[in-house]
């Protein structure tokens, strides 16, 4: 079932206090259950205008299909299709 919510689901972050003490990522990213409930959020636009925005044509809405069902690693294999700095389209897209 789709989560209709227009809330995202927040990304845990290291504590301020922490980071400013190391250089790893800030970024915890998502466990899986969160990431597959955030995944639901896609809304499957007819003209997808999420691929026609995305300078290296990555067909998000594919990915994150995948991503909905716990395909991660299929998922990963889609985004890598078309893009492959992966890890800069993540820091720079919305």
């Amino acid at each position: 079932m789709a989560n209709m919510s227009p809330v995202k689901n927040p990304i845990p972050e290291q504590d301020p206090n922490v980071r400013n003490k190391n250089f790893l990522e800030v970024s915890l990213g998502y466990d899986e259950a969160t990431a597959v409930d955030e995944a639901t959020r896609c809304l499957n636009c007819k003209h997808r205008p999420c691929v026609s925005g995305c300078p290296v044509n990555v067909q998000i809405p594919d990915f994150i299909s995948l991503i909905a069902q716990g395909k991660f690693m299929e998922a990963n294999d889609k985004i890598k299709e078309t893009s492959s700095l992966p890890a800069v389209c993540g820091r720079v897209c919305p």
